[in-house]
């Protein structure tokens, strides 16, 4: 079972190859999208999708899911920032602190 992550969270443990979500909400209708940055060496993202909302009201948002793997034990940074991709400075910024731990026995 895959962990889930919101925007509330700050915090996130998992173990080597345990997979986990961050789920954020999301306009694309606007311009805007989630920029994600994060060490490669450590966790890799495998999926990301557009999740629309139930109820299918012109330029109403909905959510955009992030899967992650983690390859590596040890502690990074995910930072996503909601931003136009022609400009520098997010509207929205989170920064998520991963823990990593080695595989389970």
């Amino acid at each position: 079972m895959t962990k889930e992550y919101d925007k509330s969270d700050q915090d996130i443990s998992v173990h080597r190859g345990e997979n986990f979500t961050i789920k954020l909400e999301a306009n694309p209708t606007t311009g805007y999208e989630w920029e994600v940055l994060f060490d490669e060496s450590i966790v890799r993202l495998t999926e990301r999708r557009y999740i629309s909302p139930a109820i299918t009201e012109l330029g109403a948002g909905g959510m955009e899911s992030f899967r992650f793997e983690p390859i590596k034990a040890g502690d990074a940074l995910v930072r996503m920032r909601y931003k136009r991709a022609w400009e520098q400075t997010p509207i929205e910024e989170k920064i998520f602190h991963l823990h990593i731990k080695a595989s389970r026995s």
